[in-house]
């Protein structure tokens, strides 16, 4: 066995293989607390309870090996800390650990170390890994690590969280208030939660094998031994997805994050994502003759206003699985301002695979009625067409009078068969034309309009030109009405 060497306030425990008596002998010569540490190499026989522990300078585990149990609970670091390619073969546990380097050094000239506060890469655990109640004061670094049993963390970190390439075998808990979270390249086997605050996330070819969500946590996450233990609470808002490309998002249901920065263009499943209360883009505001419009209210994503611009016949396909996704999930209103960005896509005149006729047609759908989703835009169109329909019943249909009947014949000799022909005049308009519109023939008008579109009743009496009126307004009219409420049903409609 090698001997621990002490070179000043340096401890070497390089490659020392501790037994529990010399682990015990470790304990009882340091009092709980250490400067600087190095235990590079260094095997750990059977448990190894470095609970409550101090460390004061650089601490260094790189290549330890641990065969039982290890429990770092309640250790406060105060240098710099690592762990890189340490094994455990047993559960590890660092609940309630603090690491308060954050890579600043005060010489003759502050100068900032691009140093994490706590490094774990690749870090090796057979059992479970437990970050329960951790500060961590700059950068916490756990890429390449592999864990094959469970991970549960609860961590407040000022720096960046980096789960690059990470693999966990089984179930993950991660809640996590830190600026920004990279789980890139990583995998979870098994069913996963992170729950996070006040960070930003990119997990571009990370790998889902189970059921698992990501979502906001909202809550009060106090750590009593931070510096600060209500600073994770004073900013609390949404994480926010940059980036996720490459990842099948069948499994995974998003809750209350921030998706406006985020482009799903190379999503996989993006049909099969569930979420709930995210936030998207909003549309930027147009412009009219030269005047500034008001934009529809719709969710929008950011493939939509990317720069350089996607092509818009694949951004409609975006919107097409987003749509598909809600309806799925029973959300009909949600699923609607997807399909409007849908057909908003295809009517733009850069939308390749639309043909002419189909850009028609949708210009005048969107018109009419947003895409058979905007009930005032039927029913104001509506409220026009009648108004249109009356005036010009007034001014053409209408005929001056209601026609006469006149019987006409010849009355024979007594006991002789009588003969007659009844006669009706056709309707004719002959009035000025300051006298067809009066409050009278308005009344008349709005009564036919209303017979003829609602109550379908005809065999009104009307000049030629009010008959060809009536058609139109038969037909028109009501499918202003059936827009409107399909517009009306898309909105309150559950499922």
């Amino acid at each position: 066995m090698r001997t621990a060497i002490v070179l000043g306030l340096v401890h070497d425990f390089r490659g020392v293989p501790f037994t529990a008596e010399a682990f015990a002998d470790l304990r009882d010569a340091s009092s709980a607390a250490l400067r600087s540490a190095e235990f590079d190499d260094a095997t750990f026989g059977e448990g190894a309870d470095f609970d409550g522990f101090e460390f004061t300078g650089k601490t260094s585990f790189k290549g330890a090996r641990f065969h039982g149990r290890a429990s770092f609970e309640n250790v406060r670091f105060f240098g710099e800390v690592s762990f890189v390619d340490a094994s455990f073969a047993g559960s590890c546990s660092f609940d309630g650990s603090t690491f308060h380097y954050d890579g600043t050094v005060f010489a003759s000239q502050p100068r900032t170390v691009d140093r994490p506060s706590a490094d774990f890469a690749r870090v090796a655990c057979a059992g479970h890994l437990s970050f329960r109640g951790v500060w961590v004061a700059a950068d916490w670094n756990l890429s390449g690590a592999r864990i094959d049993g469970s991970v549960t963390v609860t961590a407040r970190c000022e720096g960046s969280v980096i789960l690059r390439d990470v693999r966990v075998s089984m179930s993950t808990w991660i809640t996590l208030n830190a600026p920004h979270v990279d789980c890139r390249d990583s995998a979870f086997d098994r069913s996963s939660t992170l729950r996070l605050s006040n960070a930003t996330l990119t997990f571009d070819n990370a790998m889902f094998g189970a059921r698992s969500s990501v979502a906001h946590h909202p809550g009060t996450l106090t750590l009593p031994r931070a510096p600060d233990p209500g600073a994770a609470t004073r900013a609390n808002v949404r994480p926010r997805v940059v980036s996720m490309r490459h990842v099948d998002v069948s499994p995974l249901l998003f809750v209350e994050l921030d998706l406006r920065t985020c482009l799903f263009a190379d999503v996989h499943n993006l049909d099969q994502l569930r979420f709930r209360s995210c936030r998207f883009e909003e549309p930027s505001p147009g412009r009219f003759l030269g005047m500034r419009t008001r934009p529809v209210r719709r969710r929008v994503i950011a493939d939509e206003v990317a720069s350089p611009r996607v092509e818009p016949s694949s951004v409609a396909a975006l919107y097409r699985q987003l749509r598909k996704a809600l309806e799925e999930g029973k959300n009909e209103p949600g699923a609607s301002d997807f399909y409007y960005g849908e057909m908003e896509m295809r009517r733009l005149p850069e939308a390749t695979e639309t043909t002419p006729a189909e850009r028609f047609l949708l210009h005048v759908y969107w018109g009419l009625s947003g895409y058979g989703m905007r009930a005032m835009r039927a029913l104001g169109w509506l409220l026009v067409a009648v108004t249109a329909t009356v005036a010009l019943m007034m001014g053409l249909g209408l005929p001056d009078s209601d026609p006469q009947q006149i019987v006409t014949g010849t009355l024979p000799s007594a006991r002789g068969r009588v003969v007659l022909r009844v006669d009706s005049s056709e309707p004719e308009l002959t009035l000025a034309v300051h006298d067809r519109f009066s409050a009278q023939r308005a009344n008349s008008a709005l009564r036919i309009v209303l017979n003829s579109v609602v109550f379908r009743s005809s065999g009104q009496n009307l000049t030629p030109a009010g008959a060809y009126i009536e058609m139109v307004s038969r037909f028109a009219e009501p499918l202003l009405i059936t827009l409107a409420a399909l517009a009306v049903l898309g909105r309150i409609k559950r499922g």
